[in-house]
């Protein structure tokens, strides 16, 4: 059996939607496998995953920890595959006497989340890190206003983290840029492997969207509506794009705490008409609308995207920020452009893009993105952990 573990299931997101396609593709392969997670929402988005390859722990950590380790002693060849809760994964396999392999799908200096890289033992790499990227000098500020019991409290749990890390069989990351800064910085060596899309897409024909008929051009977000994201800044982007072309819009998909504050900023710059708010948008559906777009945005602050991989195996170029591991290959195609992640940059790139025809055929895009299919992905994660298509 094959145990995959995520902290909490709590809504849709790049992780979250890796952990699912990750099972079906397992099921699809022959595997037994289920998903171990402490609690999961009422949300269409996890729908695939049936309630009897669900094991739910609860919100009790002693209680939560009691059923794993029963679980892991009742089922000898259990190999264990955790995307979120490194820590929880190390305790409950220590006392359930298991080897678990780890898939980290952000860099700690593109999260909020990630405590660690504040320790007092990795100060000397620290002020280097947070030169890594564009939005990384965010965590001087954050270190510097830390209380000084959360600091030791930090660091207490940074040490655990880091044995829960290097107990790990094999880790799992998304990006060259995840693995150069597991290595420098954590001393953790780690594999790149990508995926992102379903080979079938690659001859799927999508419902065409009329209601958009009306626009001259069509640009497109999805992402969960947070700060990390920077639709602020893409919103801004479009705003300027409107100057030159005024009958155009932004389609933005997904669901999220900044929704109000990014209706009304586009109220405040008059494009309200313009910049168009989905919400949530299902799978069904979605690639809809990415055929629909001339081109899909995501200036978020990842160093990997599934989005884009959809997009453009519906044909629709890309626009990402700079902080994304380069592709020679899209970039000199003009299916891509990497950007500053800046209304200004953003902006210049969406002119850029759409003056300039693509240099490969339709064929040849789709033999690249062969190479970032769910079913590659998976066999390759088998291939590492020693294990062959059941």
């Amino acid at each position: 059996m094959i145990l995959l573990f995520y902290k909490r299931l709590l809504e849709p997101g790049g992780a979250e939607r890796l952990l699912i396609n990750q099972y079906l593709e397992l099921k699809k392969l022959g595997y037994e496998v289920k998903i171990m997670s402490r609690s999961i929402a009422p949300h269409d988005f996890f729908q695939d995953i049936e309630d009897e390859h669900l094991i739910l722990l609860g919100n009790n950590p002693f209680i939560a920890c009691l059923k794993a380790m029963f679980i892991m002693i009742r089922t000898p060849s259990v190999k264990i595959i955790c995307s979120s809760g490194h820590m929880d994964i190390f305790l409950y396999t220590f006392f359930g006497f298991k080897n678990y392999y780890l898939q980290i799908h952000h860099p700690a200096f593109m999260s909020f989340n990630d405590f660690d890289k504040y320790c007092f033992f990795y100060k000397k790499k620290f002020n280097v890190f947070t030169k890594s990227n564009f939005g990384a000098k965010v965590f001087l500020d954050i270190k510097a206003s830390l209380p000084l019991l959360q600091k030791a409290l930090i660091n207490i749990r940074g040490l655990l983290s880091l044995i829960a890390l290097k107990c790990a069989k094999k880790i799992f990351v998304l990006s060259e840029l995840a693995k150069n800064e597991k290595k420098q910085f954590f001393g953790l060596d780690t594999i790149v492997e990508k995926g992102a899309i379903h080979e079938s897409l690659l001859s799927y024909q999508p419902e065409v969207l009329k209601e958009f008929d009306k626009f001259e051009f069509k640009f497109f977000t999805l992402a969960r509506l947070d700060i990390n994201k920077r639709i602020d800044v893409l919103i801004d982007a479009f705003s300027l794009f409107l100057k030159e072309h005024p009958s155009s819009a932004l389609v933005i998909g997904g669901q999220g705490s900044e929704l109000e504050s990014l209706k009304a900023q586009a109220v405040r710059k008059g494009i309200q008409e313009n910049v168009i708010f989905k919400g949530f948008i299902p799978d069904e559906e979605v690639f809809s609308y990415y055929s629909m777009a001339d081109i899909f945005v995501s200036i978020d602050w990842a160093d990997y995207r599934i989005t884009s991989y959809e997009a453009l195996a519906m044909g629709t170029r890309v626009i990402l920020s700079n902080e994304t591991d380069s592709d020679v290959f899209l970039e000199e195609s003009m299916y891509l452009k990497l950007v500053e992640p800046t209304a200004a940059s953003t902006s210049h790139a969406m002119f850029e893009l759409l003056q300039n025809k693509t240099m490969i055929t339709d064929n040849q895009l789709n033999e690249y993105l062969k190479n970032y299919t769910w079913s590659t992905y998976t066999q390759n994660i088998l291939n590492h952990m020693g294990l062959k298509i059941a």
